[in-house]
């Protein structure tokens, strides 16, 4: 008998966004050079993707994928009397499980697809809450931004299902403004072109509304996200972020102290988080709003200081050339971009002083 003892086989611990071993053991097999948040942000990606395309619960998903390619019988070699035979033989279900996971990710880097479309709306969680410069939604909203508007100007111009979309959508005056500073004027007159072609093909004639002015003043305009691709896009990849947010939240030491790290949040995702903190672990709920707590009204007190001081300095006692402002002089813009989560008031305000 061999004096080595049995190799204990150790768990494997349920990832932090599904609490799933099977998504774990996805996770290991894409893993290179030890950059597991890169591996994490690949899976979650695709998972993402699915949920967009099916419209059901990608674990479910990728549960029914595994039961289709997890072997069942293989075959093994035995030698009888001379001659080798390949016996069938019952796979068991760790092995199985392992099989299928290697076949999947073997195939799937085998597959030569553009990833432009499926990397656009992930960001990892690291890599907001990682600079700690001002409100990390903010800086995860302006990312997406901006990826979202070069692809729309770039790769999506090939894409057919994407332009039938932004034909019959259009955009939002912020983003076509955004979409002009491009200097791609060729790819903007092409989409205003096929918008227009869109419109024109369609029945312009529209009913008379028929309640009065006031009531339809009250239930107001349709949403940005209604008429705009873009809009629609950020809003549901930020929701699903934030969702991620949320369960790395609760499962992850790392990302609890980076988020206490923090320096600020702005008023509209402070909103957003509170909104959403049931998503977060009852164990952990509270120390997520009182952080998030603090880093509102940190941020909304200094801002209050700064604009008061900018309202005095406008006093004929404080006339004098030579008087301190201090940190008021784009106390405005600041402000704004904390009331609003606009962080484009912030950089105007740089640019100024």
């Amino acid at each position: 008998m061999p004096r080595r003892a049995a190799a204990v086989r150790r768990e494997v611990q349920p990832d932090a966004q599904y609490n799933n071993r099977l998504v774990t053991q996805l996770i290991n097999k894409i893993l290179l050079d030890g950059k597991k948040a890169t591996a994490e942000n690949i899976v979650y990606g695709a998972f993402a993707i699915v949920e967009e395309k099916t419209g059901g619960d990608p674990l479910a998903v990728f549960k029914k994928a595994m039961d289709n390619v997890r072997p069942t019988l293989e075959v093994k070699p035995k030698r009888v009397g001379g001659a080798t035979y390949q016996v069938p033989m019952e796979v068991n279900s760790r092995r199985s499980t392992t099989l299928a996971i290697r076949w999947i990710v073997d195939f799937s880097r085998k597959r030569k697809e553009h990833t432009m479309k499926e990397s656009i709306y992930t960001i990892p969680v690291s890599e907001v809450l990682e600079p700690r410069d001002g409100c990390p939604l903010c800086r995860m909203q302006d990312t997406l931004e901006k990826r979202t508007v070069e692809y729309i100007m770039g790769a999506a111009m090939m894409e057919p299902d994407v332009r039938q979309e932004t034909n019959r959508k259009g955009f939002c005056f912020n983003h076509y403004n955004m979409m002009l500073s491009q200097r791609n004027r060729l790819s903007l007159a092409l989409m205003l072109q096929s918008r227009l072609a869109e419109l024109l093909d369609q029945d312009l004639s529209i009913q008379p509304a028929r309640a009065p002015l006031i009531e339809r003043l009250k239930r107001g305009t349709p949403s940005q996200e209604e008429d705009c691709y873009i809009c629609g896009k950020i809003q549901w990849a930020m929701s699903r972020m934030i969702g991620n947010l949320m369960r790395m939240y609760s499962g992850r030491e790392e990302v609890r102290r980076l988020f206490e790290q923090q320096p600020k949040l702005c008023y509209p995702h402070y909103k957003l988080l509170m909104e959403q903190a049931e998503g977060v672990e009852k164990k952990y709920r509270k120390q997520f709003s009182d952080t998030a707590k603090r880093l509102v009204k940190t941020e909304m007190e200094m801002l209050f200081q700064d604009v008061s001081h900018f309202c005095n300095m406008f006093d004929y006692r404080n006339s004098d050339l030579k008087a301190d402002w201090g940190n008021s002089r784009d106390s405005i813009e600041r402000t704004i971009g904390f009331l609003t989560g606009r962080t484009e008031f912030v950089e105007k305000s740089k640019k100024t002083n």
